[in-house]
């Protein structure tokens, strides 16, 4: 049944998908990012390159999209509409996914059948599905199956699972590099579990350890080769962490008058990168400045970490800029009512007799608050959130299907209590 279940959420996520790109015609001209150039550059011969701040820069970003994209363009020509079907087989894979571990999570088929529905339906997953050349619904089936490793080392606590597990994370580096952080609070969920088992702990962690370093190797490898040093996944975080520690912080990547930061970097920085003839070196000048206005003051630096992980659970100032306003009205409406139901599930599933649902439970948290956390060092956008927003509907689902079931019991002991008085009956008015 849960099978058929799975499936039918699958299929219904790709033929809505399908049928709006069709609706909307956006197959003739989709979004593209910087992910679309890179494969392009690739079919081209010059490689995993994209220029950037006058320099080619190789390590831009992680590589597994662009692989995929590279694969879909070589197998069928470079047709952008053949990107669009690849994510919502992406989206599709997510929401069958999301049913088995909603269903697992929680013990009811009606929640995973609710949470399969809620990310088909997802209005971020959809419009980037739809209208944009990006991995956000791939980025998120990534953490989905992190949390289903996580979930079968629980069931099994053997090595190989484990290891599988690290694997999971490292592969989900390959797409979102904040996926890293959550080896940590996996370390500490794993060691929790096995602590009536501590000769297994050492050989549980090193599994995890050395499963992700198996599967970063190859292109932490192929960054050595390239740039003559360590480089573990790409070089730009130190960017990424000089957006959401300059003078003009406002949080996301524009500033507080709504402008690209980067037009607004000041002359002797500019100078500075452009004396550099590599990516590594102009990434290290980021860093030293970024790092600089850190140590200036470290207080400033707490608050605004504070402030982006609030900006990455709720709104920014700059949030839905670039849509019409009425979007963003029934957006807060539809989030807001999704992150109270969640806060509901996850109050009921920390409490629950299951030892299963209270472990998957703290997994999801960790993984949520890791990617949360990491992203906040940096910069924060909405898509940032809607990569692991389906992980947080798990708990939408659980909470929403309490609730029915509370408000059903609530209707059959009033219509009990009721007894022959029920309305309509005649006999009441005689």
């Amino acid at each position: 049944m849960k099978r058929k279940l799975m499936a039918a959420a699958g299929l219904v996520t790709f033929l809505l998908r399908l049928g709006l790109v069709l609706a909307t015609q956006s197959y003739r001209h989709p979004t593209t990012w910087e992910f679309e150039r890179v494969t392009q550059n690739m079919m081209a011969g010059r490689g995993f390159m994209l220029p950037h701040l006058g320099i080619p820069y190789y390590s831009l970003h992680p590589p597994l999209y662009d692989l995929l994209s590279l694969m879909v363009y070589t197998l069928v020509g470079h047709h952008q509409a053949a990107i669009l079907v690849m994510q919502a087989v992406f989206s599709s894979l997510l929401a069958a996914l999301t049913v088995h571990l909603a269903h697992r999570f929680t013990g009811s088929l009606a929640a995973g059948i609710l949470a399969g529905g809620l990310v088909a339906t997802h209005p971020g997953l959809l419009y980037y599905d739809i209208h944009h050349l990006h991995p956000l619904s791939f980025g998120a089936l990534l953490f989905a199956l992190i949390l289903w490793a996580a979930m079968r080392w629980w069931v099994y606590r053997r090595i190989r699972d484990a290891a599988w597990l690290g694997a999971a994370v490292a592969l989900a580096m390959h797409e979102r590099g904040t996926a890293g952080l959550f080896l940590l609070p996996a370390m500490v969920w794993m060691g929790w579990h096995l602590r009536v088992h501590r000769r297994r702990v050492a050989a549980s962690l090193g599994a995890l350890v050395a499963g992700c370093v198996l599967v970063l190797a190859p292109w932490t490898i192929r960054n050595y080769l390239v740039h003559g040093r360590f480089v573990l996944m790409i070089t730009l975080k130190n960017e990424h962490l000089w957006l959401g520690n300059n003078p003009r912080f406002s949080g996301s990547a524009l500033t507080q008058a709504n402008e690209p930061i980067f037009n607004a970097i000041p002359p002797e920085l500019l100078s500075r990168l452009e004396a550099q003839t590599n990516e590594v070196d102009q990434q290290r000048i980021f860093g030293e400045v970024a790092w600089a206005y850190i140590r200036q003051d470290p207080g400033a630096f707490v608050v605004r970490t504070l402030r982006k992980l609030y900006y990455f659970f709720w709104f920014s100032p700059q949030s839905g800029l670039w849509y019409p306003q009425r979007y963003l009205h029934w957006y807060r409406l539809y989030y807001g009512s999704v992150l109270g139901l969640a806060m509901v599930g996850w109050v009921r599933s920390v409490r629950a007799a299951a030892p299963r649902t209270r472990a998957m439970a703290w997994a999801m948290v960790g993984l949520i608050l890791s990617v949360a956390v990491a992203q906040s060092l940096c910069y924060v956008e909405g898509r940032h959130r809607w990569g692991i927003e389906p992980l947080l509907l798990m708990f939408t689902a659980g909470g929403g299907a309490w609730l029915v079931e509370r408000l059903r019991q609530c209707w059959w002991t009033m219509r009990a209590n009721a007894g022959p008085f029920v309305i309509g009956d005649a006999r009441r008015w005689k």
